[in-house]
């Protein structure tokens, strides 16, 4: 939880940085691209049910990183968009304990789906 909550701070630090820091326009379009998505899937994997699509963040880390190091002459800003990268990258690895099982559901409803197909085979032949 603790790590999906920081990866929430880090989108939004995301947003504001080109603001903040004047990025140039490459690192600015990426930063305000990647913001939205890694608040969007740090929210999400706030959650017990979704906790593995932290994973996800790796992707706008790598936008990040990569846009970080292309335009590295505007110091501040690239630097900031790489250390951004690295710690969402840090972040989407960290695994939290399970406090539930969940998945598997259609697995659970199958054998109520054949009773019930049963029924009506049974149902439709005694009439």
């Amino acid at each position: 939880m603790i790590a999906a909550l920081l990866s929430l701070a880090l989108g939004i630090w995301a947003l504001a940085a080109p603001g903040v820091l004047e990025s140039e326009s490459l690192l600015r379009v990426s930063e305000h691209v990647a913001g939205p998505v890694v608040v969007g899937i740090s929210l999400a994997s706030a959650s017990p049910v979704l906790r593995r699509m932290r994973i996800v963040n790796l992707v706008p880390a790598a936008c990040l990183l990569v846009v970080g190091f292309i335009t590295f002459r505007a110091a501040g800003a690239a630097v900031n968009a790489i250390v951004v990268a690295a710690l969402l990258g840090t972040l989407a690895g960290v695994s939290r304990q399970t406090e539930g099982h969940y998945g598997g559901g259609w697995r659970s409803v199958a054998p109520l789906r054949r009773s019930i197909t049963r029924a009506e085979r049974q149902g439709s032949h005694g009439g």
